[in-house]
């Protein structure tokens, strides 16, 4: 594990194949048994994740975020409130979609935007990573975090969340942290 977490950190190949080479090894020197590599890959929360990574790839290849993010910031007249534009629907995308696809499709246009009107891109790039993250609280399938926690919930017995449940606390941190961004 500290071999694989030394490979991870200075990069000595891609992730997946370090996590891969190390499972590997795990499996032929019997750490871990055939069973627990299956029962990994066949994860609801790992499974669910792999799917919302094509789903977020499709939304991002087609380009609907990016003619959207373009229209909102033609109708922007301040920073506050072309940010406003910006956030509140990110977030809202957040809840559905992975944040990372979301962010690297969004990051060239506004860091775009932000040097054609002489505007820092940190006071854009900066609040959209949080905006995803917070976004991302809202349901279930908003982060991937919240997908491990419920399949571990299911393998231990205890009762699933339900799509919304994390909205109770997600959307009131959410409207929090895009306040506290517009305004701060």
């Amino acid at each position: 594990v500290a071999l694989m977490m030394g490979g991870l950190i200075f990069e000595i190949a891609r992730p997946d194949l370090v996590v891969f080479a190390v499972l590997t090894v795990f499996l032929f020197t019997g750490i871990i048994t055939e069973k627990d590599v299956l029962e990994g890959f066949s994860n609801e929360g790992t499974i669910t994740i792999a799917l919302l990574f094509i789903v977020a790839g499709a939304i991002q290849k087609s380009g609907i975020i990016e003619r959207s993010l373009i229209k909102r910031l033609k109708k922007g007249k301040t920073i506050a409130g072309t940010m406003a534009k910006i956030f509140l629907p990110v977030s809202g995308f957040s809840a559905f979609l992975n944040n990372t696809p979301i962010v690297v499709a969004l990051t060239p246009v506004l860091k775009k935007w932000c040097e054609e009107n002489n505007i820092s891109p940190s006071k854009f790039l900066i609040p959209l990573s949080y905006m995803t993250i917070l976004g991302g609280t809202i349901t279930l399938m908003g982060t991937s975090t919240n997908l491990v926690v419920q399949g571990l919930m299911l393998k231990q017995g205890m009762e699933g969340l339900s799509l919304f449940e994390l909205g109770i606390v997600g959307v009131p941190i959410t409207i929090a942290g895009l306040v506290y961004l517009i305004t701060i």
